[in-house]
């Protein structure tokens, strides 16, 4: 096959097809893989060489670690320490990086933490621990685990806290104090992920009890829950942290916007409220949340209270234009919208290339296509949203 200059996009895809070939080789003939590593091996390189012009190293190696989880995952010999030191020797050949051995071992962790072997597993991932939430956690697992399954009992019959125990706690005291976000670099390719994801979810429901003060294990099981839409665990962690850290805006806001997906305008309307409670006066966030969740209802009386106190407190006109335009969209007055919309393109011309999307969407409002109108009506929505974020600083 000649080699191409690809797209990151393209690039991506044909390694993932090439993946899948490999993946299904191995699955299909694991005992030959097993016997001929060295040849499996060149195999891979030479097809990864031939194949594409130039792949980065990190591109290279992660695909040459993702070939590595699979042989071990398929082989009956996966978990036997002298078949494990072959494939990391032949796999660590076939990287480019000479320091390259971190994710050959990472995937024997892993394929060891998934066979239930957590004393193997443990060392292999305690050393990568702080390179991402995920290795750390999976690492502390492993000790916890050999905590559940000790059947030592102490002489004197009074239970104290494990070594290990131990050991899984300061291993999550660590992240949490270095702050360890999931990078996702490091992670096997494989449909069932329940296995990690068990691992997970149980080291951060004992690191609530462990540290109830620790704001930061539920902040990460929220980016967690919401990059898997686990509606579950994303309501069962805002409660917890609505009701720990009750002034919070972190976990206010996120309340607010997991409301709003829910379509619960009523509870999201209590979050505004709580806002407004606890934020000190003139605090503009809230202000824009009433604004925002009163273009939703489209409620002409809660819209322009909120209105009122948004130039009250010194809200940037802009804002409050573009908030008027969509309102009046919304509330299905488009021939003032479009005029609204006129306005701001006059006395905001720096924000021409914004408003002339606004317009195109506009006319999509009239359409008799419901589909259609829909779609329009979210895109205006998220797009104003994030913009009047970004000028307020709101995160996004």
């Amino acid at each position: 096959m000649r080699k191409e200059l690809l797209s990151d996009a393209i690039l991506y895809e044909k390694l993932d097809l090439m993946k899948n070939d490999f993946f299904g080789y191995i699955e299909q003939h694991s005992a030959k893989v097993d016997e001929n590593l060295p040849v499996f091996y060149g195999h891979v390189l030479a097809a990864l060489e031939n194949s594409f012009l130039n792949p980065d190293d990190l591109t290279f190696d992660t695909f040459i670690d993702s070939i590595t989880f699979k042989v071990l995952d398929c082989s009956v010999h996966g978990g036997e320490a002298e078949f494990i030191a072959r494939v990391q020797t032949n796999a660590g050949r076939a990287k480019r990086k000479s320091r390259g051995t971190a994710g050959i071992d990472i995937m024997v962790g892993l394929n060891l933490l998934k066979k239930e072997d957590y004393l193997h597993a443990a060392p292999y991932l305690r050393r990568y621990a702080s390179m991402d939430a995920m290795i750390g956690i999976a690492a502390a697992y492993c000790s916890y685990m050999l905590v559940l399954q000790s059947t030592d009992q102490p002489a004197d019959g009074r239970l104290r806290p494990d070594v290990r125990e131990l050991e899984a706690r300061e291993q999550m005291a660590e992240l949490a104090r270095l702050k360890v976000p999931i990078r996702g670099i490091y992670h096997p390719d494989t449909v069932d992920t329940t296995w990690m994801d068990r691992a997970f979810w149980t080291m951060v429901q004992v690191s609530l009890d462990w540290f109830p003060e620790e704001q930061w294990f539920l902040k990460l099981g929220l980016i967690k829950a919401r990059a898997d839409g686990n509606t579950e665990k994303r309501a069962m962690l805002l409660s917890i942290g609505v009701e720990r850290f009750y002034d919070s805006i972190f976990f206010l806001r996120e309340l607010y916007y997991f409301r709003l997906e829910q379509r619960d305008a009523g509870g999201a309307a209590g979050v505004v409220k709580q806002m407004m409670q606890q934020r000190p006066p003139g605090d503009l966030e809230p202000i824009y949340y009433g604004l925002k969740l009163s273009l939703l209802t489209t409620r002409k009386m809660t819209y322009y209270s909120f209105r009122r106190q948004a130039i009250m407190h010194a809200m940037p006109d802009l804002v409050i234009s573009l908030l008027d335009c969509v309102f009046e969209l919304m509330s299905g007055k488009d021939h003032e919208a479009l005029l609204n919309l006129k306005e701001i393109k006059k006395s905001f011309p720096e924000v021409q290339y914004f408003t002339t999307t606004i317009e195109y969407l506009a006319h999509d409002f009239t359409d008799p296509d419901q589909a259609r109108v829909k779609r329009a009506k979210r895109a205006l929505t998220d797009a104003v949203d994030q913009y009047c974020r970004s000028v307020l600083k709101i995160p996004i």
